[in-house]
């Protein structure tokens, strides 16, 4: 009798923690770039959404072999457009407007009005790879 009970609880136990386990956000990480010289690095990096659904989103430019040194960056933050398929937002010291999608591999590609204050060193538009900690 026991054991017919606890069979009869399994499905409703798998039920219940597959409606917990909610899909895992695409954007939040930390991605590298490609630039326009080999003294720097760029990278993207994307925050986990706040209460009010905006993902802090931060583009930098720093030293090639340091990058606590940096050399160029532009805050933004970004919303999910209306059918959830990208992410869009503005830099906060231009504002201007950038575009974030999805791509193959876990990589990000940014695309944003261009020229940006980073332009001289950094190139924004393209493919970002995820970087592991």
């Amino acid at each position: 009798m026991r054991m017919t009970a606890c069979l009869a609880l399994i499905p409703a136990l798998i039920a219940a923690s597959a409606a917990v386990a909610a899909p895992r956000d695409q954007y939040p990480g930390d991605y590298a770039g490609e630039c326009r010289t080999d003294k720097a690095q760029c990278a993207l990096e994307v925050s986990m959404p706040n209460k009010a659904k905006e993902y802090k989103v931060q583009y930098v430019v720093a030293d090639r072999f340091d990058f606590g040194k940096k050399l160029c960056v532009l805050d933004g933050v970004a919303r999910k457009d209306p059918s959830g398929r990208f992410l869009r937002g503005t830099f906060k010291q231009s504002g201007m407007p950038f575009d974030i999608f999805p791509a193959r591999g876990g990589q990000i590609e940014m695309q944003a009005a261009v020229p940006t204050p980073c332009d001289q060193l950094g190139r924004i538009n393209g493919l970002y790879d995820p970087v592991g900690d």
